[in-house]
């Protein structure tokens, strides 16, 4: 027997011990209140007290693992659990619940709860007066609840329910015995279907990563999703995600039985890498555990987070089956990684879809078809939309079409009153609509448009950053204790009357917050009342939190159009010291989508400016005050430029309107959005649309930079070419910015390059490459460097060399930007003394441009006796001069090199000839694709795929490529 301490809140114990005999069974297992004798020893009979325990759980082995219900519990959902106490909050797992101190009740006194869904992300509660006739519900969307609303009393669904069980009675008894058949059929598909989805199976089983365990996968491991981020419908900034960056993964331990022919919904969410596609689903094995095929749901390569679903088909030999994550690409490759988040794979049940589509059955009646039957679908919108019809309620429904599938001598007055009752029943209960058009104009742009009267009390708005997204930052300087109104305009004239609409935003407050707020949109007269329905309700929020609040009203008959405006009042909120709201949105319909901005806000989304990958668009970044900086490599495509020791305020970089768009893509009088993303340390001091000058510089004045990355935008109109768009930061900050946007609209949105970015990239900037013309090169014509026969790997001739610090180069002219420079390079008689790598800059052949080197590996005695593909990247910081050229360190070893390229980008293309190549030079090939040979010029080529003659040939190209 085993002891725990008294005491007055719940604790956790566990206790292992072992059964006496392996071949006796455990047949009970005791808990029971006592109070030791510490004196005599024994119990003091004589003493009462009431103990409680809780979430007891036995299971086999040493480690106590989180309190699951028993596996045979799971389907028994009618059984109700009796709690003396509970959190609202906390009541995430399906069931029946009977509780008398419910913290959190929204009717009060002793309730009935009934949870249901997944135990997670999606959750509906509804509560029951337990001696009374009221009704809430509400719903929880990843860790954020929606506002209580009220449900339907008994009554109108008993006076509905009477007038349609009426209608039956009067078809007669020959309606009533096939009411009866009906009733059993429709019992017998419940039964089944009960039964068949008991045998439902998720093929998953972990799918949730927030303990940082990967459980049984053979992948890199779980990090938390920062870069990208997730939007809003998967989780927060941060949320634990599962993370690959090699080719196969697996979820061992367990192979499922499976059926040639069966099917599987596969439902995932991923950030997939921008070099390699992800696939997610089943690796299927014969009986024998072999003939192996693979089967899933692939996703682009976008490398944002985006939800991916499908159905996947087991094959013909397929006898089981285990999940499978792979990345598209060579097994050796683990530089790039790919991200999921809450993978699924759960089998399809066959046996419902039938049954659905005997139930669809067309209404065959004497005198033709009754037209607007009553569907599955519509059963399901009035089981679910509303949340109060019963079981029984659903199954008149199905009676009433059931009968008329076998009635054959109904009058057509009969049928028309049953129509009637359909169609009765169509009006009074409204299906859910999901919003899609946001109406309110000019949201997530900061404190633009809002207004706050804080009654008694005393506020002041600034900009607020919430998961990256600007919004509305109150300050409550002095807590009010009347009312607390927060305003946003808005157009009545988009309303339309007797119309339900959803208003739906994201509050964050500093405390916990708990009261009613009354959310409206106003009618603006002298009165001030408002024209909707069902306006209260209590909302509660937790301390630094984010909260996700919708409110659904429906418009009366007559909507005035003067003084409009959203208010929401609440004075819980005015006893935050801050409330941060964003992502506001008004739709029409009961429901509201993900946040999006309003038509009017949304330009096209094509970047105007040029050259943000790499930070070289035209007149390159002004400097403001002191601070040092560089670049640094993010991805394939992008680099960062990194700003610290920032010695004083209103230090940073800066572009004026007019020098960036030379060729007139900016207008004056025109509204723009300037976006970025950045992260670090420290305050921003200003971003700025400079060319305002009535907004002063106060734009995200005293804001603290996120820490990790973040989109930040800031909109307006442009009103003189010759100022800039700013961004400077306050003293002792240290910062990343990176995917620069300038974009029409005012809404801001995810970065893409400008559509020339991409023109120039895999071009060679060298000349004769192939054929080496000595007036092209350094060190040729003086025979520094010599042909001595060499050929390289691509069948390019290669030049040779074997003295220190004379490499062979080519003076070219470049701009600012990021180049990447690659060669085949064979070395041989190195020893651990010696080393090679490209040098560049200025200074060296006539160089002017400065240069930052991003990766730059160095050769050596490893790396000698066979063809190394090189390449190094590096930034340009000013237009200029550029030599590169590889070099020995000393006067020892031998280095031959070919195929030299230098092109814009981060990443080395395949060598290919430059268009400034002397168009009468022959260049000699080992291998190349007629179709890719575009480039004017004249060619040897040993290996031509595509070749319609045959062997060696000569291939001339003409024509502007």
């Amino acid at each position: 027997m085993n002891c725990a301490p008294a005491n007055l809140n719940y604790q956790y114990y566990r206790y292992t011990f072992t059964t006496p005999d392996a071949s006796k069974k455990v047949t009970n297992i005791s808990v029971y209140l006592a109070h030791p004798d510490g004196a005599n020893g024994g119990d003091k009979d004589n003493i009462s007290g009431i103990g409680y325990f809780r979430k007891l759980k036995v299971e086999k082995g040493e480690v106590a693992t989180p309190w699951t219900p028993y596996s045979q519990d799971i389907n028994k959902k009618i059984d109700t659990q009796t709690f003396d106490s509970a959190n609202i909050d906390e009541m995430k797992t399906q069931g029946h619940y009977f509780v008398r101190n419910l913290s959190g009740n929204p009717i009060g006194g002793w309730v009935y709860v009934d949870v249901t869904g997944n135990n997670n992300d999606r959750i509906r509660q509804d509560v029951y007066q337990d001696n009374g006739s009221k009704h809430m519900y509400r719903r929880g969307f990843n860790g954020t609840w929606s506002g209580w609303e009220q449900g339907a009393y008994l009554s109108d669904v008993n006076n509905v329910k009477t007038e349609v069980t009426a209608s039956v009675k009067n078809l007669g008894d020959r309606v009533t015995t096939q009411v009866n058949s009906v009733t059993t059929r429709q019992n017998n598909f419940e039964n089944e279907t009960k039964a068949q989805h008991s045998n439902d199976v998720e093929l998953v089983r972990k799918s949730d990563f927030e303990d940082g365990s990967k459980g049984s996968w053979t992948v890199t491991g779980v990090v938390p999703a920062t870069n990208p981020a997730p939007p809003a419908e998967l989780g927060q900034s941060g949320m634990k995600v599962l993370q690959t960056n090699t080719r196969d993964g697996y979820e061992d331990g367990i192979w499922y039985s499976v059926k040639p022919g069966e099917k599987f919904d596969v439902d995932y969410w991923c950030a997939p890498s921008p070099a390699f596609h992800t696939t997610f689903g089943l690796l299927f094995v014969d009986k024998n555990k072999n003939n192996y095929n693979w089967q899933g749901i692939s996703s682009d390569q976008s490398g944002q987070w985006k939800h991916y679903t499908g159905t996947i088909t087991a094959p013909a030999n397929a006898s089981f089956a285990k999940p499978w994550y792979q990345m598209d690409k060579p097994a050796n490759n683990t530089e790039n990684s790919s991200w999921i988040a809450k993978p699924h794979i759960r089998r399809q049940n066959p046996q419902v879809e039938k049954k659905i589509s005997e139930l669809n059955t067309k209404w065959d009646v004497a005198n033709g078809q009754i037209q607007g039957k009553v569907t599955e679908t519509q059963v399901n919108n009035i089981l679910n939309g509303k949340g109060y019809a019963t079981q029984s309620w659903a199954q008149t429904m199905f009676q009433m079409k059931s009968d008329s599938i076998t009635l054959q001598a109904v009058r057509d007055n009969i049928t028309n009153g049953i129509q009637n009752q359909v169609n009765n029943i169509n009006n009074r209960v409204t299906n859910a609509q999901i919003g899609e058009r946001n109406l309110a104009v000019g949201t997530n742009r900061g404190k633009a448009g809002w207004w706050v009267d804080p009654g008694n009390g005393a506020s002041s708005t600034d900009v607020a950053l919430l998961n990256g997204v600007k919004g509305l930052h109150i300050n409550n300087t002095k807590k009010s204790t009347s009312w607390w109104v927060v305003c946003y305009p808005f157009d009545m004239g988009k309303l339309k009357p007797n119309t339900y609409y959803t208003i739906s935003f994201d509050i964050q407050t500093s405390e916990n917050t708990n009261g009613g707020a009354i959310i409206d949109l106003a009618r603006g007269n002298s009165s001030g009342s408002p024209f909707i329905e069902g306006r209260g309700g209590n909302i509660t929020t937790r301390g630094g939190e984010i909260t996700h609040i919708t409110r659904t009203l429906k418009t009366g008959r007559n909507i005035e159009n003067n003084g409009q405006a959203l208010y929401i009042n609440s004075i819980a909120f005015g006893s935050s010291n801050v409330v941060n709201i964003a992502n506001l949105m008004i739709v029409e319909g009961t429901q509201s989508s993900v946040w999006k901005p309003a038509p009017e806000d949304q330009g096209s989304g094509q970047n105007l400016l040029r050259g943000t990958a790499d930070f070289s668009w035209p007149t390159g970044i002004g400097m403001n005050n002191s601070f040092e900086f560089n670049y640094e490599r993010f991805d394939d495509s992008t680099i960062a430029m990194h700003l610290w020791n920032i010695k004083s305020n209103g230090t940073g970089i800066y572009t004026k309107w007019g020098g960036a768009f030379p060729d007139g893509q900016i207008q004056v009088g025109e509204q723009y959005t300037f976006s970025f993303d950045v992260k670090g340390s420290g305050k921003f001091l200003t971003v700025k649309n400079e060319s305002e000058p009535g907004k002063g510089m106060l734009t995200l004045d005293g804001v603290n930079v996120p820490s990790e990355w973040a989109r930040v935008s800031v909109a307006g109109t442009i009103q003189a070419l010759d100022k800039a768009f700013i961004i400077y930061f306050a003293q002792g900050a240290n910062v990343w910015i990176k995917n620069v946007k300038i974009e029409r609209g005012a809404i801001a949105t995810p970065w893409t390059p400008h559509p020339f970015d991409d023109k120039d990239k895999g071009v060679n900037l060298l000349k004769s490459t192939a054929y080496w013309n000595p007036a092209d090169w350094n060190h040729i014509s003086n025979n520094v460097w010599y042909d001595d026969g060499w050929v390289d790997s691509s069948g390019h001739k290669a030049y040779g060399h074997h003295t220190a610090w004379q490499g062979l180069g080519q003076t070219v002219y470049v701009t600012q930007g990021v180049y990447t420079w690659s060669a085949k390079i064979y070395l041989n008689g190195l020893d651990s003394n010696d080393f090679v790598y490209p040098y560049m800059g200025d200074g060296q052949y006539n160089g002017t441009a400065q240069v930052q080197d991003i990766r730059k590996p160095m050769l050596g005695v490893n790396d000698q006796n066979r063809w190394i593909n090189y390449s190094t990247t590096f930034y340009v910081k000013n237009a200029g001069n550029l030599c590169v050229r590889p070099e020995l360190n000393r006067d020892h070893g031998n280095i031959h090199v070919g195929s030299q390229k230098l092109e814009h980008g981060m990443v080395a293309t395949p060598w290919s000839p430059s268009p400034y190549d002397d168009k009468t030079a022959t260049i000699t090939l080992d291998s190349a694709d007629i179709n890719s040979m575009k480039t004017q010029g004249h060619y040897f080529v040993r290996n031509l795929s595509g070749n319609p003659i045959g062997g060696w040939v000569y291939v001339d190209v003409t024509g502007n490529n």
